[in-house]
């Protein structure tokens, strides 16, 4: 999720509809008639209430840790994402 939250539109004060919110309800619908049509399908949520009360500031310093321990180096990779970022306008993304 970007720095929003997720979140894609509000409509007056109601809550925001979020992208996971979002994206789960499209699976749920599409998923018996992938299964109609033969395909196996799994969920890895079925809910919008988060897998662990731990967030991700919380997980940051365990993450960097074991990266360093398997001497993984990701500076390339977050360069890379770094650069290709943009800010965000209205809840969307200008790039």
């Amino acid at each position: 999720m970007g720095e929003d939250g997720g979140a894609l539109v509000r409509i007056g004060s109601q809550p925001p509809v979020t992208e996971g919110d979002l994206t789960l309800r499209v699976a749920k619908i599409l998923a018996p008639k992938l299964h109609e049509l033969g395909a196996d399908v799994s969920f890895v949520r079925d809910s919008s209430v988060p897998t662990t009360a731990l967030r991700p500031e919380k997980l940051r310093a365990a993450a960097l840790q074991d990266l360093r321990e398997r001497k993984i180096d990701l500076s390339e990779d977050l360069k890379f994402a770094s650069a290709r970022s943009k800010p965000m306008r209205n809840g969307f993304s200008t790039a």
